[in-house]
């Protein structure tokens, strides 16, 4: 048996969803007349403002690709998500409850490690890889970060945190939580081996990377150099995801966008590290790639 979304809940939220809170989170937009707010258009390019927001009807529509809908397409479009999973994007972005009731099956189904549990699975890990940063276990990982000139503060706002040296210590406390082993592997944390999941980040200084919506949907980890350290790459990525496209998503944006919206310019470097000591430095319109080149995707 699936679950389905409640009708009378899908269009309250539909209605009582800031609909120009929202998508303002997602571009820039700007009071265009009465009742109406305008911005450049996510769903082509342009340099004139036609995408238009309105609040008393919460739908909006481009003047200049024809594309128009309510909040839940808007997602479906820009995030390339089901109507269930837009709605549950929606739901947690405004903070509204959803109920479910049991099907058969058909279109609404909502899948087995639905969107908004590989993002409660990715939540649940960073707050244990913040935890584990702090611990006995976690030194040698501060050290590192303090020998970067990054301080308390720093390590904080970044909500940088370490992966145990230890084969399986996030999965069992996911599972602890109540995830599934399908849900923890969909989420990129944890691989399939011959003897059951183990963990995919072990021993490395870890950086969440976040959405738009300062969601966390993946992860990037720096190995830790011992005696103990496994062959492998130095540095290591969530692998692609239903939440996670490392060719759409550029490190940091979801600090430096209204600096970048501010100044009309963007600045790209390659690593966090790097991303870091640039808004320490005061050039908050940076952003950095995630592990690939950067692209004409990431450029949109």
């Amino acid at each position: 048996m699936a679950q389905i979304i409640s009708n009378a809940d899908i269009s309250e939220l539909r209605t009582s969803a800031d609909i120009l809170d929202i998508i303002g989170k997602h571009i820039t937009l700007k009071t265009a007349g009465i009742g109406r707010y305008k911005g450049l258009c996510p769903f082509h390019d342009e340099k004139t403002p036609s995408f238009t927001v309105s609040p008393q009807t919460s739908t909006w529509h481009c003047f200049g690709c024809g594309a128009h809908g309510d909040i839940y397409a808007f997602f479906m479009k820009l995030n390339g998500l089901s109507f269930p999973e837009s709605v549950q994007y929606v739901a947690s972005l405004a903070h509204f409850e959803l109920h479910f009731t049991q099907t058969k099956g058909g279109e609404s189904s909502l899948p087995t490690g639905g969107r908004q549990k590989l993002l409660d699975a990715n939540k649940v890990a960073s707050d244990f890889f913040i935890n584990c940063l702090s611990s006995p276990n976690g030194e040698k990982a501060r050290e590192i970060l303090k020998a970067r000139k990054f301080n308390d503060d720093d390590i904080k706002n970044y909500c940088i945190g370490y992966a145990p040296d230890s084969w399986s210590s996030l999965t069992k406390h996911l599972q602890d939580r109540g995830f599934t082993n399908n849900e923890i592997e969909n989420a990129g944390l944890a691989i399939s081996g011959t003897k059951g999941l183990y963990d995919r980040f072990r021993h490395r200084i870890m950086w969440p990377i976040f959405d738009l919506s300062n969601q966390v949907i993946a992860f990037g980890g720096r190995a830790i150099e011992s005696e103990k350290a496994e062959a492998g790459a130095k540095y290591l990525n969530t692998n692609e995801t239903k939440i996670y496209k490392k060719s759409q998503i550029l490190y940091g944006l979801n600090w430096a966008k209204k600096s970048i919206a501010k100044h009309k310019q963007v600045i790209i470097v390659e690593g966090y590290t790097d991303v870091m000591a640039m808004h320490i430095a005061g050039y908050y319109n940076t952003v950095g790639t995630c592990g690939t080149a950067f692209a004409n995707s990431h450029a949109k």
